[in-house]
């Protein structure tokens, strides 16, 4: 369902403004296509082939920078938002500052950099819980509950989804509550504290360790730059 503009001025004024924008972000396209294309283009041409091969490799170059992708995205929501009803589309347009402030593109730049290895990682963190999952609704299906009842998959996903939804907490969350005298003390909590040490901290650490390195290697670049 479209939003409900407060009034039918906030309704034209929202569409003139979102219109202002798909005119000078197609502008702006247009302007720096003219200027780096052609460079783009003269520094293919050192590397031979034909001239429209060239600047085919040229436009292919131009449009696969991030900077331009994250232009074209805002575009394409910034036009649904227009032509459609789906006007809460325009909130995404606040992104736009990440292109505008050069500190927030840092920022961004510093996060999706190591994006091949936070990937890997989640992957990896993935295959760790399933093994988990596995575990759990061999050994302790019926203090899972719901959670682990019909097969291994949905034990997974709720494990994946309810561990992050409630913060690093490990399975506390979804397990039934054991105390010392009772029955299969020691295997659950092996079981849990285990799980938390490598999901909750290893894991993580990682994920932190992987941006923090990204904007030191960011920060370095920058300094050699100033310096040559």
């Amino acid at each position: 369902r479209g939003v409900e503009w407060s009034s039918p001025l906030t309704a034209r004024v929202a569409t003139c403004f979102g219109c202002l924008y798909v005119a000078s972000t197609l502008l702006w396209v247009a302007l720096t296509a003219c200027i780096r294309v052609p460079l783009d283009a003269t520094a293919i041409e050192l590397q031979g082939g034909g001239a429209a091969m060239r600047k085919a490799k040229a436009l292919l170059s131009f449009f696969s920078k991030g900077d331009m992708v994250w232009r074209i995205i805002l575009l394409v929501c910034c036009c649904v938002a227009v032509l459609t009803e789906h006007q809460w589309l325009y909130s995404f347009l606040v992104a736009d500052f990440f292109c505008q402030s050069s500190r927030l593109a840092t920022v961004l730049g510093g996060v999706v950099a190591p994006l091949r290895s936070l990937a890997m990682t989640s992957l990896g963190a993935t295959i760790v819980t399933f093994a988990y999952a596995s575990v759990g609704f061999h050994y302790f299906r019926g203090e899972f509950g719901d959670y682990c009842k019909d097969n291994v998959i949905i034990c997974t996903q709720n494990i994946i989804y309810q561990s992050t939804r409630n913060g690093i907490i490990g399975l506390s969350s979804m397990l039934e509550t054991k105390m010392p005298d009772d029955d299969m003390w020691t295997e659950r909590m092996v079981y849990d504290i285990s799980f938390f040490i490598v999901t909750g901290i290893m894991f993580l650490n990682t994920v932190v360790a992987l941006i923090v390195d990204s904007f030191g290697s960011q920060r370095i670049e920058k300094e050699e730059r100033e310096v040559n």
